[in-house]
């Protein structure tokens, strides 16, 4: 939808407004709902007075941290990633400073956006029993045919069954919320390599998965709500679990609770049969000042 086409004049350059992640952008109290990053993204977009037809994408931007162990005074192995800042992407010549405007005004209110849906998938879970090594491709022949084998595969079902269309969506991405450790290894052996793929510019690059969440953000209309009883079909009699369980959304703001350890159940208990995995969710020290609330951290009293 963003390329041109033969004869059209060459498209604008993109502009992207930045937020990072520990600065307090939103507004909130003990006991008050957190945010999403979309929804910080999708109030800029109000503020500049741009729909989904004028946005480029709405990204969360990770931050990896990683040590081989090796060296003078030895030390943990670990690659650490976790999201660090928001940015969001228009053509340059419009919403003019409206990102300075906002720097002035924090911290804002930051609602949710009321004409505009965001499903958030569970897939780090998924992800655990069909690739359990993070360092290592998704397993072939896949002990769980049901399931799909990469993030982008269940992004790609996800807009094929609801039917979301190019011009309504915001944002369509394979993600993760909180930080993780995604070094590959048993329990035994810890590794900082990883199998080569073909990258996206055709050369073979070293690749760890570090994916947990699949989050799509679009304005809504009456249509999609068939397309989302569709998905929840889809979710109960083909994927045989819900993919939204156990996922953070809009937590309400308290202490800094400790990082989400949701599972499915049902994949977890036979996670053994397809070999050792990763516990991804363990202690981030590397990114321990990132805040678990993020843009509204800490809150005002």
């Amino acid at each position: 939808m963003h390329a041109a086409q033969p004869g059209m004049p060459a498209a604008p350059p993109a502009f992207g407004a930045v937020f990072h992640a520990r600065e307090r952008w939103a507004a909130r109290r003990p006991g008050e709902p957190s945010i999403l990053d979309e929804d910080l993204g999708l109030e800029y977009l109000r503020a500049a007075d741009l729909g989904p037809e004028q946005c480029l994408g709405i990204a969360r931007v990770p931050e990896v941290d990683a040590a081989s162990g090796s060296g003078e005074g030895g030390g943990s192995s670990y690659v650490v990633i976790g999201v660090t800042r928001l940015v969001v992407l228009h053509p340059s010549h419009l919403g003019a400073g409206v990102a300075a405007r906002m720097e002035t005004q924090k911290p804002l209110q930051v609602l949710p956006a009321p004409d505009v849906h965001i499903a958030v998938l569970n897939w780090g879970d998924i992800r655990r029993v069909v690739a359990p090594r993070p360092d290592k491709r998704f397993l072939v022949p896949s002990p769980f045919p049901y399931l799909p084998s990469t993030g982008a595969e269940l992004l790609e079902s996800y807009l094929a069954i609801v039917g979301v269309r190019p011009a309504d969506c915001y944002s369509a991405q394979v993600t993760l919320d909180q930080p993780s450790n995604i070094l590959g290894g048993t329990a035994h052996v810890t590794t900082t390599g990883a199998e080569s793929e073909v990258a996206a510019d055709g050369k073979d690059r070293k690749r760890f998965r570090g994916g947990s969440r699949v989050v799509i953000a679009y304005r809504d209309h009456p249509d999609y709500a068939a397309g989302r009883e569709r998905w929840a079909a889809f979710e109960s009699e083909v994927l045989q679990a819900s993919l939204s369980h156990r996922v953070a959304i809009r937590e309400t703001v308290d202490k800094q609770s400790a990082l989400d350890r949701g599972v499915l159940g049902k994949l977890v208990r036979t996670a053994e049969a397809v070999g050792s995995f990763v516990d991804d969710t363990s202690d981030a020290e590397p990114l321990k000042d990132l805040p678990h609330y993020r843009y509204c951290w800490p809150p005002i009293q």
